[in-house]
């Protein structure tokens, strides 16, 4: 499975992002269905020069609707200017898959 790709855009340093709504979907035979995320860990990490700011499920990661796959990235903001990847994978039973991988630029603000 290749991973989705998202790119977050520019958010000046301190500003708080949006949340962001997910659903996972699989398809397979042409047929589309929601990934069950029932007992899933969702985990969300951004990197940007061996600094790291993690998420996970209870702690900035909410499952909206677990059944149909759908999470929502909670609110959040990044401390330093630059460009920052991450990825976004879930542990269910034990199997880890990355779903998304992407990068946000956190520009430089004027205001403190």
């Amino acid at each position: 499975m290749k991973p989705g790709y998202l790119n977050y855009g520019e958010h000046p340093r301190g500003d708080t992002i949006d949340a962001k709504t997910f659903t996972l979907t699989n398809t397979s035979a042409g047929t589309t269905a929601p990934i069950n995320l029932t007992g899933a860990d969702v985990r969300m990490t951004f990197s940007l020069s061996g600094v790291k700011v993690a998420f996970a499920t209870g702690g900035g990661i909410t499952l909206t609707d677990a059944a149909a796959g759908v999470f929502r990235k909670d609110k959040f903001s990044l401390p330093h200017v630059g460009v920052w990847t991450f990825d976004l994978q879930v542990i269910i039973d034990g199997d880890t898959k990355t779903y998304i991988i992407g990068q946000i630029e956190i520009i430089k603000d004027i205001t403190t």
